[in-house]
């Protein structure tokens, strides 16, 4: 599935038009989104942030390969676009996306640590 592909997806499962997502990422027109949908424009880096954040997704969803992505509204997330309800998940995963380039390759493989750990102490395996 290509990025566009993806975007439409999540953006009619969100119950979003296409004119309220770019009015939502200040776009002057709906007619970007339907552009980027269809695959003739590219949605520009500073913005795929933004627009994960309003979907509730990782911004690596829109350029992962196969669909096998968590849906985050599974897990409690917010169906409804004009609440400010924010997910644990969404808001965790997209401050790991935010952190990450700043980390080093041996900061990650800590913090993988770390996270294993923690997952295995909430197990009840520690």
């Amino acid at each position: 599935m290509s990025f566009g592909q993806r975007l439409r997806k999540k953006r009619i499962e969100m119950g979003l038009s296409q004119e309220e997502l770019a009015t939502r990422l200040k776009y002057s027109s709906r007619s970007s989104i339907n552009k980027i949908e269809l695959g003739t424009q590219d949605m520009p880096q500073s913005k795929i942030a933004e627009c994960a954040k309003i979907l509730n997704v990782s911004p690596n969803y829109f350029f992962e390969q196969e669909d096998t992505l968590p849906n985050f509204l599974a897990y409690g997330g917010s169906a409804n676009a004009n609440t400010n309800t924010k997910h644990p998940t969404t808001d965790f995963t997209y401050a790991m996306y935010e952190e990450e380039k700043n980390l080093t390759e041996e900061d990650k493989d800590e913090l993988k640590r770390m996270a294993k750990i923690l997952s295995n102490k909430n197990k009840g395996i520690l």
